[in-house]
């Protein structure tokens, strides 16, 4: 699979204080499910 090499743009701004939540991943994106799945049981339990 060829790397895609579009670029986005990008926007920076102020915001408002807010609570974040992440979680590392290193590896492949396309492994990057099993980051998202922990974020998710994580956030359900409310912690």
């Amino acid at each position: 699979m060829a790397p895609e090499t579009t670029l986005y743009p990008v926007e920076i701004r102020q915001v408002p204080d807010c609570h974040l939540a992440g979680l590392p991943h290193r590896g492949s994106y396309f492994d990057i499910s099993g980051a998202y799945a922990r974020l998710t049981s994580i956030l359900q339990r409310g912690a």
